[in-house]
């Protein structure tokens, strides 16, 4: 049994895995500094057994020298692999040139695409930035994209903007107010508000796109960013992956969307004559992959 950690720069998932096709995602936590956190993770992990590896996978590097000594305290002698670039390149032909290295979670998705998913493929990750990986024909990563998520945008107008605030919740009363300067941010109960003025409670209506029904544009300012940010990323994503099958030549065998809101960017992308599946262990399977073709090579302590 392997343990399988992947740190976003908003989320860590915990997870085990006996095979890439074999992966249970067993918590999903906060990212943050706390040794203590890395500590109870690890050992909510344990009731699965010893692990006989253990990979981490981070875009944070911060979060992983701490995650780092917390699986070296819990477990001095098991094998630990936090995999680069190079390790990567082992396993699949990259054409991603390295002068800012890509992040381990998108060569960890390029790889699974590789791997269990027909080519050529493309993998959407939404997260706090929103990543799409292309792997040619021949099983290269040969490239992709990255913009701002959802909720980069709105701290964007939070910060850029005098009149309109935007904050969001994930727990406690449904109440909004204005604390502090632009760009402070409060939770509750995950959804988007805006706030004009000292304490003016709106909040923003998801986007919940269903095939046929037409999706009107905003008749106030929460409808409007509704409608600008969240309605525009799924158009901007079906525009991405439209350009990449032209630059191709082929047309895509697979695409696979990963991260928060995966359900519903499918529906979409679906609904615009794209055959995209949904797959929450896309990152945690490459992972695997590459833990599996670095096993009998030097492990990282």
């Amino acid at each position: 049994m392997q343990i399988l950690i992947d740190i976003g720069n908003s989320q860590t998932k915990w997870a085990v895995g006996e095979t890439p096709a074999a992966i249970a995602l067993c918590r999903a936590t906060a990212t943050g500094r706390r040794t203590a956190s890395a500590l109870a993770a690890l050992r909510a992990l344990a009731r699965y057994g010893k692990p006989t590896g253990i990979v981490i996978g981070s875009v944070v590097p911060a979060v992983t020298a701490v995650v780092r000594a917390a699986v070296r305290s819990l477990y001095p002698r098991v094998r630990l692999l936090v995999p680069c670039y190079q390790d990567f390149t082992r396993r699949m032909p990259v054409a991603v040139l390295p002068r800012i290295e890509p992040g381990v979670d998108r060569l960890a998705n390029a790889l699974a695409l590789r791997t269990l998913h027909g080519r050529p493929a493309c993998a959407i990750d939404v997260g706090t930035a929103v990543t799409l990986e292309v792997v040619d024909r021949r099983g290269a990563f040969v490239g992709g994209a990255i913009l701002p998520g959802i909720a980069l945008q709105y701290a964007a107008l939070a910060k850029g903007t005098a009149q309109v605030q935007v904050r969001r919740g994930s727990g406690g009363e449904r109440e909004w107010w204005r604390a502090g300067g632009v760009g402070d941010w409060s939770m509750v109960n995950g959804q988007w508000s805006i706030i004009n003025g000292s304490r003016m409670i709106k909040k923003i209506p998801p986007i919940r796109f269903t095939k046929g029904r037409r999706q009107m544009p905003g008749r106030d300012t929460a409808g409007a960013l509704a409608f600008g940010i969240e309605r525009g990323m799924q158009w901007t994503i079906a525009g991405l992956v439209r350009d990449v099958a032209q630059a191709l030549g082929a047309p895509l065998r697979s695409v696979v969307v990963t991260g928060g809101g995966a359900e519903q960017l499918a529906v979409f992308l679906r609904a615009q004559g794209v055959a995209a599946t949904v797959d929450g262990l896309l990152t945690l399977r490459g992972l695997m992959l590459v833990a599996e073709t670095l096993k009998v090579l030097s492990f990282r302590f």
